[in-house]
């Protein structure tokens, strides 16, 4: 497994990027090579206000051609007090024709609470 990663602070906004390749040789009918990737920009536009846009990207075998996977997201996370979160966002999904639930919308509200 190869991995890089890094952070970068632009004015306001905050990227996170990382990819990874993944080898896997334990497999009976051979080895397979497997690409990651994650993009992410975080703007804390108000004091407990968070925006988060993300792409991601997932090769499940490189030598398989149009079996690539990728996910947009949108989400706002509300920090109303200490140790509570709220999020609402959606997810986009973009895959293999054949595969409905590789193709769809997500929207999403949440609310963590951490002790």
């Amino acid at each position: 497994m190869q991995n890089i990663f890094f952070g970068l602070h632009t004015g306001p906004v905050t990227w996170l990027t990382q990819v990874d390749y993944i080898r896997d040789e334990s497999l009976s009918a051979g080895e397979r090579g497997q690409w990651l990737g994650l993009v992410e920009g975080n703007w804390l536009f108000a004091k407990g206000n968070n925006l988060k846009i993300t792409y991601e990207y997932f090769d499940p075998d490189d030598e398989v051609d149009e079996d690539e996977q990728i996910r947009w997201s949108g989400v706002w996370s509300f920090f109303p007090f200490q140790f509570t979160e709220t999020r609402i966002g959606i997810r986009l999904y973009d895959g293999i024709p054949q595969n409905n639930r590789q193709n769809r919308g997500n929207f999403f509200a949440e609310l963590h609470i951490y002790f």
